[in-house]
Parts: C-alpha cells; sequence; structure tokens
C-alpha cells in the first residue's frame, strides 16, 4: 500500500486520479478513506461519495464539474465502483471524464476475484486500470501476511481506545482466519463490548425513572434522548460522529423525537425539501451546509428529496413557487457559522397529531 509520504507527494503534484484495487475489500476501504482525508485535510477540500458498483457518469460528471460554492476542489470517490458493471459506452465515458478533471479529484476504489492466486482482471478493469495509471495513480493492494493482519487489529482497537495483545490478536486469527473484513467485524465487537456503561434518569427527589445499559464505542460522541413511547420511557443513543471525511464546512441534521408526529419532510421557504419521511426515533445523517440565515420548514408533504449528495445552500430564486409551500407543523430559523454541526431535534409539544416543537443542538466539528 503507498504510504502517506507518496500520497502526499502525488497530492502535492495535482494528482486528480487515484484508483486502489484489490482481492480484499477492507484494504480496498482503507486506503480508499486514507487518500480522502489527506485529499481534504487543510485546504477546505470538500468530499462527494458516489456509492454503488456502476455509480451514474451524470453524477460523476455534475460532481466533479460543478465549481464549489466554498471554492474549493471538490473530492469525488467512488468507493466500490466494479467496472465490469459498465457497458463499453459508459465505460470510454468514465475514462474521459477522469482524463478532464479541472475541478475535481476522483479516488475510485474496486475489489475483484482470485484465480489462481491471480486477480481475475476483466477487459474493462484492464481498461480503467491503464487510463487511471495515464492520468493518475493506480495501486494493487497486495493480502496482508499473517503478522501484518496482527498490527492491523491491534492498531484498529487502539484507535478505538481499547489494548488488543499480542496473544488476543493471535486467538483472534486463529478463530476468525485471515478475512480482514470478518477481524475487523470482531475487533469492533470486542471494542465495543468493553465500552458498555448504564444510563440512570433519576428525579431531584433520587426517584429512579429509568435505568438502562447502552454500549458505547471507544472514541464516539454521542447523545442520549429521553423519548416517551407507549410503554412509558426510554432512552434513544444517537451517534453524535459528525463526518467520516472532515472539512471545514458546516453539517446540519434532523432528528424526530415526537411520538405524535408523522413522517415529516424538512424543506427551505423556496420550495425545495433537504429531508423527506423523518419519522419518530429517525435521525437523518448529516449534509453540508453554507454559512448563512436559514429557515426550515416541517411538513408532511409528496415532495422528491434533494439527491443524497447535494449540499444546503441559501434561498435560490430558481426554485421559488416551483413547489408550492404546505401547511407546516413548525419551522425553525437557524443562522449557520463554520465549523459547527448543527442539529434540530423536533419534540412533542401537546398530545395533537403533528404538535411539535424544535430544539436547535450547535457543536463543534472536531
Amino acid at each position: 500500500m503507498a504510504t502517506e509520504t507518496k500520497l502526499r507527494q502525488l497530492a502535492q503534484g495535482g494528482c486528480p486520479v487515484y484508483y486502489f484495487y484489490s482481492s480484499e475489500r477492507y484494504l480496498v476501504r482503507q486506503a480508499v478513506a486514507r487518500a480522502a482525508k489527506l485529499l481534504a485535510e487543510g485546504e477546505d477540500e470538500e468530499t462527494t461519495v458516489l456509492d454503488g458498483a456502476a455509480p451514474e457518469i451524470e453524477q460523476l460528471i455534475m460532481a466533479a464539474g460543478t465549481i464549489s460554492f466554498f471554492g474549493t476542489r471538490r473530492v469525488v470517490l467512488l468507493p466500490e465502483v466494479d467496472p465490469a458493471a459498465y457497458s463499453d459506452k459508459d465505460l470510454d465515458e468514465l475514462c474521459a471524464t477522469l482524463a478532464s478533471l479541472e475541478n475535481a479529484v476522483v479516488v475510485l476504489g474496486s475489489v475483484f476475484e482470485m484465480e489462481r492466486n491471480k486477480l481475475k482482471l476483466g477487459k474493462r478493469a484492464q481498461k480503467l486500470i491503464a487510463q487511471c495509471t495515464k492520468v493518475g495513480f493506480a495501486e494493487e493492494l497486495a493480502k496482508p501476511k499473517p503478522y501484518e493482519l496482527k498490527v492491523m487489529v491491534m492498531d484498529r482497537a487502539k484507535a478505538q481506545d481499547t489494548t488488543l495483545s499480542e496473544g488476543t490478536a493471535t486467538a483472534l486469527l486463529e478463530r476468525c482466519g485471515e478475512d480482514p473484513f470478518l477481524l475487523e467485524n470482531e475487533v469492533d465487537k470486542l471494542c465495543a463490548l468493553s465500552g458498555y456503561q448504564t444510563v440512570t434518569i433519576t428525579g431531584t427527589d433520587g426517584y429512579i425513572y429509568l435505568q438502562k445499559t447502552l454500549p458505547f464505542e471507544s472514541g464516539g460522541r454521542f447523545t442520549i434522548a429521553i423519548i416517551n413511547r407507549p410503554g412509558g420511557l426510554d432512552l434513544l443513543k444517537i451517534t453524535d460522529n459528525c463526518c467520516a471525511y472532515p472539512t471545514r464546512t458546516a453539517h446540519f441534521r434532523v432528528g424526530n423525537l415526537a411520538r405524535n408526529s408523522g413522517a415529516l419532510d424538512v424543506l427551505l421557504p423556496d420550495g425545495r425539501t433537504v429531508f423527506t419521511d423523518v419519522r419518530f426515533k429517525e435521525v437523518t445523517a448529516f449534509k453540508r451546509i453554507s454559512s448563512g440565515a436559514y429557515e426550515f420548514l416541517f411538513a408532511e408533504t409528496n415532495q422528491l428529496p434533494a439527491p443524497a449528495y447535494s449540499d444546503i445552500e441559501t434561498l435560490d430564486s430558481a426554485f421559488i413557487g416551483a413547489n408550492p409551500l404546505p401547511d407546516t407543523a413548525a419551522s425553525v430559523y437557524l443562522n449557520v457559522s463554520r465549523g459547527r454541526a448543527y442539529t434540530v431535534y423536533l419534540l412533542q409539544n401537546g398530545q395533537s397529531y403533528n404538535a411539535i416543537s424544535p430544539l436547535i443542538v450547535a457543536d463543534a466539528i472536531r
């Protein structure tokens, strides 16, 4: 695997394409994440993730060809692309797009089967590798040896503030085999089990209303919400880790904690839909949001959501009147600053249907 020094040299030289492929899914995911993190750090780079074996070429062109409203390059990830899933025409268009990047850097990852101790690479895979090598950087990631796997699981545990002895790492390999993906999952389970905590809700008089044991992954950030269910009080653990590929932008999400609410959409006053069908106990993923003043409306509609990879921007006159505004259950004003993660929690405010009250929580991104 390319060292961090090598990747930094490529980035400083303006390398526009990085392609990592292997028979091991874990290695590909790790390499793509490392490259994305390096490309994003310190330069306000923005990351767009296009999942799936064959992301639409139009989505790639849109993500790679659009100048960011933050004035920075876009880092576009295709973490699990399969060249064989494209037609010859679409693959040619993909290669042409990679050769003509101006406002973006593209990081790709692929997993191929092994055949006679070699990667089984079809013609389309070979074509994509050749194109990425020509215009940027491509690397085959070799399957790690047993001693490298032991180091890998010990380092993964350490990253979660858990110490895994060499003897335990050896036992994991003997029990689970040399599948890095399975080892990764088992290490995560061990780390989670080492972090169970009991949460107690008491009154001012010491009366215990609720007591529940929950898993807390090491190094994570969490919010514990007290919610009302038909059977009484309950706790909802909400993960506050903002983004896998950190940037210096702001981020926004919505959590529905109101049992008496329906599936609510989150809209801007110009009619654009930010999130759709946010139901009781559901917390959306974070979306990037530009600095500025916003009003968000909460209502039940039949409107389609904006693409998952799109950012939230201030009012756009092109959208005003495109969708008639519905009757809203609630609204909230929000002043957004860079470097902050904003969550709007919808709380129950009465017994009637959709009687809700928004609560804004802002945290520093780290």
